[in-house]
């Protein structure tokens, strides 16, 4: 069961959109709002606080009615168990995301 970090209703088209490791360079507010919302023991962990691990392009949302960028991001050579989803309002204003309990062991 996954652990919610905050609450996000989604919904909108996919679009291209910045791989997520990218975002506190292209998108430093986005990322700040994330920062936020990770709990303060997944914050020493690189892929949990500042997406970077694998993972794909961002795709589009809505968040809160704002256009958002969502995916998910995973420790590297363990993506079957330790991840993170999240959804990030492109203004920086909003983000949630949810960690599996079994990935909170490392």
């Amino acid at each position: 069961m996954a652990q919610p970090l905050a609450n996000a209703s989604t919904s909108g088209a996919q679009a291209q959109e910045p791989y997520p490791f990218d975002l506190a360079k292209k998108n430093p507010k986005d990322m700040q709002a994330w920062r936020n919302i990770v709990p303060k023991d997944l914050r020493s962990i690189a892929w949990v606080r500042d997406f970077k691990g694998t993972a794909g392009p961002a795709e589009s949302e809505t968040l809160r009615g704002k256009p958002a960028f969502s995916g998910s991001v995973c420790m590297p050579h363990r993506c079957g168990t330790d991840y993170v989803v999240y959804i990030i309002a492109k203004d920086g204003s909003a983000a949630a995301g949810a960690v599996p309990a079994s990935a909170r062991a490392w």
